[in-house]
């Protein structure tokens, strides 16, 4: 048997096995509910008995080593598929209650773990997916988001919060976008100390999607790197004592804010940091660049490129992951990223290497330049696999997004890359509050039959998110609705 390094894998692996020796029927709701922190979900219909499994990847780093072992599992114990999450995380579905401590032990091999990915716990760290290699970085960040992951790894004492608690880092001049719907994120800024100009982070809270969305909102402090870890802790220590426990749906960090104001907020904070801490100093960030990479791009180390590869759905299957980790081997360092789009990036490749690897067969299911509605479409799980979607969201909108690319192509129109996320209920999973078009689905009665309509959405131009209705409209009328919006907005007159 091999050793399982990770303590908090090794209790969770002898809990699963008690449980299996138990055999005393269907799992109980409180098991259920610590199931959940460690990444383990029962899929819907939950009769059926097969789970799905959350893998952390902070900041989406992840090793050909591990890249392979996640390939492995997903042949061996699941149905080979693998699924990219929004907080750069990997899941596999369709697995077995009695395989979990085997992957888990397989998982632990090649340091990695499943241990808050789910529940009412703090999530995996997500940071800026071109850290070390970010030409407009201020910071290598690699480091600081291992950090803080590794704390909430062994922290036992804010495993159960009222709700979940999500973190983001980015030192770059460059946002990703997502930076604004964390409970709390870290941004770049300088600050004068001593006539020094000091490198830190300013600190925004509160932001959230769900039926309530909330840009977080910036606090007046400014954080070294070496606080980044204190004030996390004070903050999800802060959120554990005080976040409502009462009603789930007014339980986030977003409510806190909400109910007491950034100044009590921060007063609070600072009590449970223990020290205080200087005002926010000047900002660092440039611009905003939200969607994914695709193609090659300059990394800041001379003669190197990264390389964004398009996974269609966000669902790839272990023999491709097993490919592009052998790519990384091969004409890179070993080392892919995986990013909130949904996409996956192989890093270091050197200027000579290029032309060869983009002629690899792989890319010809994995498109390097994906057409532009297809290769920013990003859509929730779905009704296939999560009880509160109503309807398959993954499919629809890959057939939608590829028949707008394929009609705007045939009519000569040049569309740029917008971004179109689908979601199958209010919370909101596939980001439909960061699209430049939302669409929701939801099941609606017409003529004595329930059929499956879409809200669509844009954007507001006070909070930036996408929550202003445009229209309602039926799946079957939804691709000719999403053309006349998009010419409209793009400025392009309906031909006759």
């Amino acid at each position: 048997m091999n050793l399982v390094t990770n303590s908090k894998t090794y209790e969770t692996i002898e809990k699963i096995q008690r449980l299996l020796q138990s055999g005393v029927g269907p799992i109980e709701d409180h098991d259920q509910k610590w199931l959940k922190k460690e990444g383990i979900y029962f899929h819907k219909p939950k009769e059926k008995g097969l789970l799905f499994l959350r893998v952390n990847i902070p900041a989406g780093l992840l090793s050909s080593q591990q890249g392979r072992m996640l390939a492995r599992i997903a042949s061996t114990y699941g149905d080979g598929r693998l699924s990219i999450t929004t907080r750069q995380a990997v899941q596999f579905h369709n697995l077995r209650l009695q395989d979990i401590p085997d992957i888990l032990k397989k998982l632990d091999e090649v340091a990695l773990a499943t241990s808050g990915s789910g529940g009412d716990r703090t999530r995996n760290i997500t940071g800026n997916l071109l850290a070390g290699i970010d030409p407009q970085e201020f910071l290598d960040t690699r480091g600081l988001v291992q950090g803080l992951y590794q704390f909430f790894q062994q922290d036992r004492s804010c495993t159960d919060l009222p709700r979940k608690f999500k973190i983001a880092l980015t030192a770059s001049a460059v946002l990703q976008g997502h930076e604004k719907i964390q409970c709390l994120a870290f941004t770049p800024a300088y600050k004068k100390v001593d006539e020094d100009s000091v490198f830190g982070f300013h600190v925004h809270v509160g932001g959230g999607l769900s039926r309530d969305a909330m840009v977080a909102q910036e606090l007046d402090l400014f954080v070294e790197p070496h606080q980044v870890v204190p004030l996390s802790a004070a903050a999800v220590a802060l959120f554990r004592d005080y976040g409502c426990r009462e009603n789930r749906q007014k339980a986030r960090l977003k409510h806190v804010v909400q109910q007491w104001g950034l100044t009590k907020f921060q007063q609070e904070l600072i009590r449970y940091v223990g020290y205080e801490l200087p005002s926010r100093g000047i900002s660092a960030v440039e611009t905003e660049r939200p969607g994914p990479y695709y193609g090659f791009h300059r990394q800041k180390q001379k003669g190197y490129d990264f390389l964004g590869v398009h996974i269609p759905m966000g669902r790839f299957t272990a023999v491709q992951l097993q490919v592009l980790s052998s790519l990384a081997d091969r004409y890179g360092v070993g080392e892919l990223r995986i990013g909130y789009g949904q996409n996956i990036l192989i890093t270091h490749i050197p200027f000579y290497k290029k032309r060869e690897l983009q002629e690899e067969e792989i890319f010809q299911e994995l498109p390097l330049q994906p057409a532009a509605l297809t290769g920013q479409s990003l859509a929730c799980t779905g009704g296939q696999y999560c009880k509160y979607s109503t309807i398959d969201t993954k499919e629809k909108l890959y057939q939608w997004v590829q028949k707008l690319d394929q009609n705007f192509a045939e009519e000569g129109i040049e569309v740029p890359p917008l971004r179109i996320h689908l979601v199958g209920c209010p919370h909101s999973c596939g980001h439909r509050h960061l699209a430049d078009i939302g669409l929701q689905g939801k099941k609606v009665a017409l003529d004595g039959n329930v059929v499956e309509a879409f809200t669509i959405y844009e954007k507001n131009q006070e909070s930036g998110l996408c929550t202003e209705e445009v229209a309602v409209v039926l799946e079957k009328d939804i691709v000719r609705a999403l053309t006349e919006y998009i010419k409209k907005k793009i400025g392009k007159k309906e031909t006759a």
